[in-house]
């Protein structure tokens, strides 16, 4: 987060992004840029002085003394960007140049332009010992359109006392040399009490200084053009200003017209109320008129802002209590004190600020520092409402503790219409309700009601988090971008799509209108981290009390009904905030709230509230306007604000709870997605457990697989005629309706998704002090002279399967996909991949003792690596990540489908699954009695005898669905980052070999739906030949991905081409088993049919590998997408095919279709 800065200023890109100029403790002068769309923490701060610094004062020492930014301000999106620094060194001031910089484009922030301009003034006098002891006080630069203008304030004696000055105005008309001119001050203003800012007297053809200070102990304010336009020898004249009783000026700002004419108001603040001096009315002796008046928040402040821009004029000011205000006005109602806002305390505890208008959204923003850090706070005309953020930057240690906050988290999915698969790389077009910042795909995006496109990820999905302090969420519109732009009246463009309205509020809100009794708010609980409740509402708090708390409940529920109907109509339309009237604010007919009530914009009131002001608040409606009002009495005093959006009513549930003292914090976390870690560990270990056991079976089955593998594919070789020719009847399930068929996604997807989220965000940044043992090359010369000689065969097989059957897979019912590949699948391919496999279980001899212990790795990554050991105590490793990744939408579906937990802590068939010792005991766990201690309650069993088998075999293929699911995301993920890394200019090997691990292990839990539920008990059934060879396959497969990891950085060109004819000679021989199975069982059920589509998607995706590896751009490219499309298929239907089997009637259990086959010819 970036720390609090010496000074700073905050101006504006032409894209309405924030540029903040800062002077750093340590003297240095940055810019910290925003940027939408580009990194994931969205700041990025470059040096504007340390080259130069480094280059002319090569002896060190030099530090940045004070800086000035300006900005053309007046019509016109492009607006110039000026900026001077100046630099001390060895006792004396230097002053730097920079400007006409663009708004647009920023590239000047990376190589600053700078000029030289020393003090070159004719006749100036100058101090003792000069100019060693030339000391610059301050610098101005104009905001006009029509020149630059530049003024620096120079102290005369500087070792007085109280020094005086000496103003200079540089003349810039010869860029490169600019000149030092005198200005002759009106007074002789001391250095610590005066205070000036540029600005232009209407008619005037060049800018003046407005100037106030003291002079002796009499207080002065002053207007005086730079120079005389009409006798450059001669001094400008004066203007004395007044204030009426000769009161003292605390602080003035000029505002620029918006109409470009260059000609500025003053505002002066003074003793409680706020001047105004029209720029047509600045002349000698001129007097202020009051504007506004507010005894306290307009006393003694010490820095007063102004801006005028599309019609509307603010100006924010900071009093000596440290506290942010603001007042606006439309510019035709300046001089009418009713026409400006109520000033309210927008934040307390600032000690600097930096405002400006946000001028693409009309927003008010303000930069400023406060107890917290360095804020930039946003308040969004379409609701009224002040979000506020800290400034993110880069992490300097990735491996430290991440940092908490509350997040509203959105997953938008986009598939295809037409196959059900996800879309990836598919442009969206969002736009929202609230000028703000989120994080869209880990990357940091500035979002308003200008729409901002943004690609899903490779899994079509689009996250958006919103960081919350009190449970304001945007309101988002989410489109298909269109390919062109539409006609301004139409809602739906060419090419794009109807807009879908995203309301992230709506499930916290609603769990919070459900609090509506006494009893219900006595019941509400908050969960902690550990599975600890507490009661949310304190001891102590009284019945009647309460009651009101759970009626204004249900007047919220009631309001924000009301307005969502209204909102339906027009969704994401803005609303116009109201112009606040002191004298003519809303009556209420409720006795408590009698007379006349101060209107306020809800969020400046919310604000107000947030300072810890003692207030009572009501929820009521005008009944002459038929409008909610949020209604405070705060000292005696009613302030009202209209209840008009669905971010107000939902930003007023925390303000609710004042009655009972609930802080802000308490009831987020009351309301809070509740996501049960204790349950989340029970999977996370059970799903851990099952991968270690199939690991351990894999290696002690290593030295029998040879073996293993020939028997299993003499059993193909012997049966082969069995299948020839073979048409399979009553099968017209597509692909395409297995993917829409699937049931995984629901309303609590984007929780459930929390871990993959992360992972897809640090992947990039993960690693592992352990090191990985030097690859064998040797050891792979006989596995490449086969794959040589193999590869003619694989080819033509790949060819024609990607042909015949990938390209048109999605809408080839199964039966034409079985035959197809029946086809195309025979003797001579398995004997290729027959060969190939038994030359690698040599290969991976010296490595099996390694296996276990690279799944034991430790593994760094951000947010995850913290998580886990807040949750355990325990370092994250390569094994745990996917476990606690997959276990979390595991538990989150499990619940929504069963009403618990799908493993409940404590259950017998729990306990028996972590107390296996083999994957056979692991896998026949649900079968050893029925589950007693987590029966479902009666009307919950979904079509499934609550207990039974069936239920549980379910249950666990569930956890290894969602296992497959983000097994699969772990394989594409770590292959787009793997793909970065190898193109940066010096690739990490260690980052290589990271998700070269990831990818294996992701693969790990993507084969484990593969593994039929009883396929271990038939293992020694040799009539069931294909249980052994899909099981063989799997090995080979978990065999082929963990020897990669010891050749990731391998120089040879050969290599990639083995292990990519391995995996396309597994794909194709891996259909084999994955059609047999269900056809040698004679019956199909639901679920059986959607999960063989899934195998069979993921075998078609091995079986691209080869051409992949041979092809070149763009077809390389066209055929990894394909892979990555196929295997994620089958990752979310192994995910969805257990919901189905969930869902299946008792009828479908015991009744499955027949499936028919019969000879080709008979």
């Amino acid at each position: 987060i970036l720390q609090p800065q010496k000074a700073f200023q905050a101006l504006q890109t032409q894209a309405g992004l924030s540029l903040l100029f800062a002077i750093s403790t340590g003297g240095e002068l940055n810019v910290v840029v925003e940027e939408s769309g580009k990194t994931q923490h969205g700041w990025a701060v470059r040096s504007l002085s340390s080259a130069l610094i480094s280059k002319s004062f090569p002896d060190g020492g030099a530090t940045v003394r004070t800086f000035a930014v300006s900005q053309a301000a007046g019509k016109g999106s492009r607006r110039e960007i000026h900026v001077a620094m100046v630099v001390e060194a060895a006792g004396s001031s230097h002053l730097y140049l920079s400007l006409r910089n663009s708004d647009s484009d920023l590239s000047w922030t990376q190589d600053m332009p700078w000029v030289a301009a020393p003090f070159n003034a004719a006749g100036a006098r100058r101090a003792a010992g000069a100019p060693s002891s030339f000391h610059i006080a301050g610098v101005m630069l104009t905001k006009a359109t029509d020149g630059e203008m530049i003024v620096a304030d120079v102290m005369r004696n500087p070792t007085a006392a109280q020094p005086l000055l000496e103003r200079y105005w540089i003349d810039v008309s010869s860029p490169s040399a600019p000149l030092w001119v005198k200005h002759a001050l009106a007074a002789d203003f001391e250095a610590s009490t005066y205070r000036s800012c540029l600005g232009r007297r209407a008619n005037e053809l060049v800018d003046g200084i407005y100037t106030m200070g003291k002079v002796g102990n009499k207080a002065q304010l002053v207007y005086r053009p730079v120079y005389n336009v009409w006798d450059a020898g001669a001094p400008a004249p004066v203007s004395r200003l007044r204030l009426p009783g000769g009161l003292v000026p605390e602080a003035i700002a000029a505002a620029h017209h918006c109409d470009g004419d260059n000609a500025t108001d003053l505002y002066v603040a003074a003793e409680g109320s706020l001047y105004y001096f029209a720029a047509d009315a600045q002349q000698d002796e001129a007097t202020g008129v009051a504007v506004a008046e507010h005894p306290s928040l307009l006393a003694g402040v010490r820095k007063l802002f102004a801006a005028e821009e599309a019609g509307e004029v603010t100006v924010w000011g900071l009093n000596g209590s440290d506290e942010v205000f603001y007042l606006s006005c439309h510019t035709t109602g300046i001089l009418d004190q009713s026409a400006w806002s109520v000033p309210l305390p927008i934040y307390t505890g600032v000690d600097a600020m930096s405002p400006y208008m946000d001028r693409r959204h009309c927003a008010n923003t303000f930069f400023a520092h406060t107890g917290s850090g360095l804020i930039k706070a946003t308040k969004t005309p379409a609701t009224g409402l002040w979000t506020r953020r800290h400034l993110h930057l880069p992490a300097k240690e990735l491996t430290q503790d991440a940092r908490e906050f509350k997040s509203f988290t959105t997953e938008v999915t986009v598939t295809s219409k037409d196959t059900g698969e996800v879309a990836a790389g598919v442009e969206v077009e969002l736009t929202a309700t609230t000028v703000t910042s989120v994080s869209i795909n880990h990357l940091y995006y500035a979002v308003g009601p200008q729409p901002v496109r943004v690609k899903t990820d490779s899994q079509g999905t689009v996250t958006i988090v919103e960081q919350t302090h009190d449970l304001v969420a945007t309101r988002f519109s989410a489109a298909i971008a269109p390919a062109v732009a539409a006609p301004p009246a139409s809602r739906r463009r060419p090419g794009g799509s109807a807009p879908v309205e995203i309301r992230p509020m709506a499930a916290a809100f609603q769990r919070n209108a459900a609090l509506n009794t006494v009893d219900k708010l006595k019941g509400a609980k908050v969960q902690e981290m550990d599975g600890s409740e507490q009661p949310f509402v304190p001891a102590g708090i009284s019945d009647d009390t309460l009651d009101q708390v759970a009626k204004l409940n249900g007047k919220l529920n009631t309001a924000s009904q009301e307005v969502s109907e209204r909102q339906s109509a027009a969704p994401m339309q803005g609303r116009r905030l109201a112009r606040t009237r002191t004298h003519s604010g809303p009556c209420f007919a409720e006795a408590h709230l009698q007379g006349s009530a101060f209107l306020c914009d809800i969020g400046d009131l919310f604000r107000y509230l947030a300072s810890g002001i003692e207030a009572m608040v009501d929820i009521v409606m005008d009944a002459a306007e038929k409008v909610w009002h949020f209604v405070a009495n705060i000292g005696g005093k009613l302030f009202a604000a209209v209840l008009d959006t669905l971010e107000a009513i939902g930003s007023a549930v925390v303000w609710v709870y004042n009655e009972i003292k609930a802080a802000i914090e308490w009831v987020i976390k009351m309301l809070e997605f509740l996501f049960g870690w204790q349950d989340i560990l029970v999977t996370h270990r059970v799903i851990k457990k099952f991968i270690m056991l199939t690991a351990a079976d894999f290696t002690k089955s290593i030295p029998e697989a040879k073996a293993a593998l020939k028997h299993a594919c003499d059993g193909f070789k012997t049966n082969i005629d069995q299948f020839t020719g073979l048409k399979v009847k009553g099968l017209d399930q597509t692909p395409a309706g297995a993917n829409k068929s699937k049931a995984i996604h629901h309303k609590d997807s984007a929780p459930g998704n929390t871990g993959a989220h992360h992972f897809k965000g640090g992947a990039r940044q993960a690693s592992s002090p352990d090191k990985v043992p030097g690859k064998h090359p040797s050891l792979l010369d006989a596995l490449g002279d086969l794959a040589k000689k193999e590869g003619d065969t694989l080819s033509r097989a790949a060819d024609e399967m990607k042909t015949q059957v990938i390209d048109p897979f999605t809408s080839l019912p199964l039966t034409i996909v079985m035959e197809r590949i029946i086809g195309i699948v025979g003797e001579a391919l398995v004997d290729s991949m027959e060969n190939m496999a038994l030359e690698l279980f040599d290969v991976v001899a010296p490595f099996v003792d390694q296996l276990l212990g690279t799944l034991d790795r430790p593994l760094d990554i951000p947010v995850l690596t913290w998580l886990y050991k807040q949750l355990t105590g325990e370092q994250l490793s390569v094994l745990d990540l996917l476990c606690l990744v997959a276990a979390i939408p595991a538990t989150v579906g499990g619940k929504i489908a069963l009403g618990h937990a799908p493993f409940p802590k404590g259950s017998s068939v729990t306990e028996r699954m972590l107390n296996a010792e083999t994957i056979r005991d692991w896998n026949n766990a649900p079968f050893a009695e029925t589950r007693r201690s987590a029966v479902a309650p009666p009307g919950s069993e979904a079509g499934l005898r609550a207990g039974s088998e069936d239920r549980d075999k379910a249950m666990q293929a569930l956890a290894l669905g969602f296992g497959a699911l983000l097994g699969t995301l772990f394989e594409s993920v770590a292959t787009v980052v793997q793909a970065e890394i190898r193109d940066e200019p010096v690739p990490d090997e260690d980052a290589l070999v990271v998700m070269q691990t990831l990818k294996w292990i992701g693969s790990m839990a993507a084969s484990a739906p593969s593994l039929s539920p009883n396929m271990f008990d038939d293992m020694g059934d040799s009539s069931k030949w294909y249980s052994s060879m899909g099981k063989i396959l799997t090995t080979v497969g978990k065999v082929q991905g963990f020897v990669q990891i010891f050749y990731t950085n391998t120089d040879s060109e050969v290599v990639p081409w083995v292990f990519a004819t391995l995996s396309t000679s597994r794909g194709v021989a891996g259909l084999v088993p994955t059609i047999v199975r269900p056809i040698m069982g004679g019956q199909l059920r639901a679920h059986v049919v959607i999960k063989t589509i899934g195998g069979i998607a993921s075998c078609l995706g091995g079986a691209l590998s080869l051409p992949q590896q041979t092809a070149v751009p763009p077809e390389e490219q066209t055929l990894a997408a394909a892979g990555i499309a196929l295997e994620l298929s089958y990752g979310v239907i192994m995910a969805g095919y257990p919901l189905v089997w969930l869902a299946e009637p008792g009828d479908a259990r015991r009744k499955a279709s027949a499936l028919a086959i019969r000879r080709g010819g008979s």
